[in-house]
């Protein structure tokens, strides 16, 4: 099969992306899988040089319960037993309009005559044309595993490898043009990750007929800069070789300067005119000087481990379901709105009140003195961490309870089926995050709206 895409512009037609694509599957007896895929895509994007690349991807998977051997040993508290594994490779080419080519730019005009001025156009980038596909190289293995024909347990470790990053040249201003598009860097993530599920129901006694399921999910995932060049800082982040990928990078802040005493004998703090009440920073490196120099890497950029349970139950018409997930060691940066007094004229939180520096409680502040909206200036807004904040938490997402009526008493109103229930989303979140939600999108202002809490009651008919 092939996929082709055109794009007309200017009188110049281009195809975008062209892919061919095969797949090879071989099963035998449920025992044996065996599946392999080929794609060799085009793109014109990327120079004529390494404008094609193959992708290949294969798969398998052993039943192993299957066996004649596994057979004789007669376990019958395994059910079910398959080993999986998978490796493959995928291109990627988004990197923009064909940044291989020289391209020139209209800039501002110039007098070439010394008289009248002319629109100048000048080559505004590096051009290189040499570069070629990012590649992710991807390997997956797993166990699946059922039993006692109750308990579904699946295991898995994977590995995810990106080379040939395409990305901007790490080059010298000296050069005069923009940074060439090229191929350098890579980036591994490694994960592990186990599912468990186990469903019943009970035979015998009160309870009958009382069906239930209980699953419970975690995954660890670790990343790393395998491959760089040299370290760049941008903000409260850094990309370093052997660090996960824009680790966290700023000063430690160690609390708030009680008095002038405390702040004669610290450290100077750049060269700050510190007051009490001010942010008090750490002498990482022990040389008598608070300055860039002292900043250090913060973990926190990806979460220890991420988790999930679910609940069922139904019995005599009654169901049950609830879904909690939850996030260990994740951390963001959140600073201006919510963390900043009266920005813009935002009030301060009642938080920021309670914890900030006084002249009648100096000792033990969570914050700094109140200040208008800029905190003071730059000594109190650096990146530290004071602004990261702990994101860990657990959320019961949603809580579903039901009632499936009897159905002789559905049909006296000519239903099928009729169930009462009542259903909420995100009703509970345990969590030492001071902002409005630890689930957020990412870095940055600290007064991001949350996720909104339903409530609902509902009633389901079939005719």
């Amino acid at each position: 099969g092939g996929t082709t895409g055109w794009n007309n512009g200017g009188g110049m037609e281009e195809w975008a992306l062209m892919s061919l694509f095969g797949r090879v599957n071989y099963n035998y007896k449920e025992r044996y899988l065996v599946e392999a895929n080929m794609r060799y895509d085009g793109s014109s994007r990327i120079a004529e040089e390494g404008r094609w690349g193959l992708f290949p991807s294969f798969s398998g998977a052993w039943r192993i319960t299957e066996e004649q051997f596994i057979k004789d040993l007669d376990l019958n508290w395994l059910t079910n037993a398959k080993i999986r594994a998978s490796w493959g490779k995928l291109g990627n080419q988004n990197i923009g309009l064909y940044p291989y080519q020289a391209m020139i730019a209209g800039v501002n005009t110039y007098p070439f005559n010394n008289k009248d001025e002319s629109l100048a156009y000048i080559q505004t980038v590096f051009a290189n044309n040499s570069i070629k596909w990012e590649t992710t190289t991807m390997t997956d293995i797993g166990l699946d595993l059922t039993l006692f024909n109750k308990l579904n347990v699946t295991a898995g470790w994977y590995k995810k490898y990106t080379t040939d990053i395409l990305r901007s040249s790490q080059v010298s201003w000296l050069l005069g043009l923009d940074a060439p598009t090229v191929n350098s860097g890579e980036v591994e993530n490694q994960g592990l990750e186990l599912s468990l599920n186990w469903r019943d129901m009970i035979q015998e006694g009160a309870m009958k007929g009382f069906e239930y399921n209980v699953g419970f999910y975690i995954d660890r995932v670790r990343n790393k800069l395998a491959k760089f060049g040299s370290d760049e800082i941008s903000g409260y982040s850094i990309l370093s070789e052997g660090l996960p990928y824009a680790e966290y990078y700023m000063l430690d802040c160690v609390g708030v300067f009680a008095n002038q005493e405390e702040i004669d004998n610290s450290p100077t703090q750049f060269t700050d005119s510190t007051q009490p009440g001010d942010l008090k920073y750490r002498d990482a490196n022990n040389d008598g000087i608070i300055d860039n120099d002292d900043r250090i890497t913060m973990p926190g950029r990806f979460a220890s481990f991420e988790y999930s349970v679910n609940l069922g139950a139904s019995w005599k018409g009654f169901d049950l379901s609830l879904i909690g997930q939850g996030v260990e060691g994740k951390k963001y940066y959140t600073s201006q709105w919510g963390a900043q007094p009266f920005l813009q004229g935002s009030a301060p939180t009642r938080d920021y009140l309670e914890g900030m520096w006084t002249p009648e409680n100096p000792n033990n502040a969570k914050h700094p003195k109140l200040y208008w909206s800029d905190l003071g200036g730059s000594k109190n807004t650096r990146a530290s961490d004071y602004y990261l904040q702990d994101a860990s938490y657990f959320r019961l997402k949603n809580l579903t309870i039901g009632y499936t009526l009897p159905k002789h008493i559905a049909q006296k109103i000519a239903a099928q089926r009729l169930r009462l229930y009542f259903s909420g989303d995100n009703l509970l979140t345990f969590t030492k995050y001071n902002g409005l939600d630890p689930e957020r999108s990412g870095d940055g202002v600290a007064a991001q709206y949350p996720q909104n809490r339903i409530m609902s009651l509902g009633v389901n008919v079939e005719f």
